[in-house]
């Protein structure tokens, strides 16, 4: 019998990190491969081609995550279930990340001291805009701000 296999659609490379630390976190048992593409239009290009071919495998399992931006993320969802739905021939669950992935790094302040030592936490932890970070406009360049600081 073939493992179960996940295969992650992700729209750019920045979230690979992300979904191997927390399949190590988790200590899934499981095998897994992430798509990285080059932005949606290549995704939903991938989308299309691919997933036939992906959701035929045996004990495949298909996840795609896709920022939000400046869409409704119910008609965004809805709008992809519409285009794979009739493709897959496996279980999928689609998800889609509210603003931008960076959202989820500044959740978790602590989180980003581990991956760059030089930042300090502390000097963010309580302020007000930290507090309410899906009301943060546009995540990835506060990030990158915060980097620069």
């Amino acid at each position: 019998m073939n493992p179960l296999t996940l295969y992650f659609y992700v729209e750019e490379p920045s979230i690979k990190p992300v979904i191997n630390r927390i399949i190590k976190e988790i200590k899934a048992d499981v095998y897994f491969q992430i798509l990285v593409h080059q932005g949606k239009q290549d995704l939903d290009i991938s989308l299309k081609k691919t997933i036939p071919s992906v959701s035929s495998i045996p004990n495949s399992r298909i996840i795609i995550l896709r920022d939000q931006d400046s869409d409704d993320c119910k008609v965004l969802k809805n709008k992809i279930l519409g285009e794979v739905a009739l493709l897959c021939l496996c279980p999928f669950k689609i998800r889609i990340v509210c603003n931008e992935l960076e959202a989820w790094f500044l959740g978790d302040m602590d989180a980003i001291k581990c991956a760059y030592p030089r930042f300090v936490p502390e000097k963010y932890n309580n302020k007000s805009r930290f507090r309410f970070i899906d009301s943060i406009v546009s995540p990835s360049k506060l990030l990158f701000k915060l980097f620069l600081n």
